[in-house]
């Protein structure tokens, strides 16, 4: 049975979403939340230690009171089974929920995303992931071609066909998060035909010209791709970036408007932030 490893940091709340900005470059599976403690879960590395001294350097150079790093090792299937008992409805505004599978039939709401819970940032629970969807309720007109670029679990591209797309071009460079996509569209009824998945990388992959694009990813991998999007956009198209810290934001929107957007609103919920650009 594949093995994962836990890794417990103490650390005060108002520093969670700096840890989580932290190991946004890491494969990790999830991450659960304690008193003033953050629980860290990833695939066993090979070198425990050596593991945890990088992932202690990058998580303090982010949050200040991050201490007392400690680690276990864990079986698969008894992690999982915990995590999804602990999660519950993710409400975005009044109209959009995103519900573990177990869980779909006690839910209500006008558009429902269903899942299976395998990711923290695919239950629509992280901020990035609701503020990506509140600009996608505003922005979405039926029959629109869509790029969701590094699409985790697949929430995004799926609220976008049920926004009324026409059709989403789906990718992520992790063959885990391809597969769960493909699962989660199978639960929402979206077909092959709506929205077609690929494993492939953001700085390489062919980006079919749409009518819109939202790219959940992270500031270093968004700023050298502006370029790329703003080639892939019709004019008029909109752009969502999100996967930012509150404190990335003006440099994003400086280098998007350098390239030729049209910078129209940021939106925050606590350190993280989403920008809605729109190409003339």
């Amino acid at each position: 049975m594949q093995e994962y490893i836990n890794v417990v940091v103490a650390v005060n709340e108002e520093e969670f979403d700096l840890v989580t900005a932290a190991v946004s470059d890491y494969q990790f599976i999830g991450i659960t939340e304690g008193l003033d403690e953050l629980t860290l879960c990833f695939d066993r590395p090979e070198n425990e230690e050596d593991f945890i001294g990088k992932l202690k350097d990058d998580i303090e150079q982010y949050a200040s009171t991050a201490s007392n790093f400690r680690y276990e090792v864990v079986q698969r299937k008894n992690w999982n089974e915990e995590w999804e008992k602990s999660l519950k409805p993710a409400y975005i505004g009044d109209s959009i929920v995103v519900v573990p599978e177990h869980l779909a039939d006690s839910v209500d709401a006008e558009l429902t995303i269903v899942v299976t819970p395998k990711m923290s940032f695919g239950t629509g629970h992280h901020q990035t992931t609701a503020l990506v969807l509140g600009f996608l309720q505003e922005h979405v007109a039926p029959g629109q071609r869509w790029i969701d670029a590094g699409t985790g679990t697949g929430v995004l591209a799926i609220g976008a066909i049920k926004l009324g797309a026409g059709s989403v071009f789906a990718f992520d460079f992790d063959e885990w998060s391809v597969a769960n996509t493909l699962e989660n569209l199978s639960l929402n009824q979206v077909s092959s035909t709506q929205c077609i998945v690929l494993e492939a990388d953001v700085f390489t992959v062919e980006l079919p010209i749409s009518d819109g694009i939202v790219a959940n990813l992270h500031r270093h991998v968004i700023l050298p791709n502006l370029d790329r999007f703003y080639t892939a956009l019709e004019s008029g198209g909109p752009l969502i970036v999100s996967g930012l810290l509150k404190y990335d934001v003006d440099e994003v929107v400086t280098e998007a408007q350098r390239v030729g957007f049209q910078f129209l609103e940021t939106r925050i919920d606590g350190e993280w932030a989403a920008v809605c650009f729109k190409k003339p």
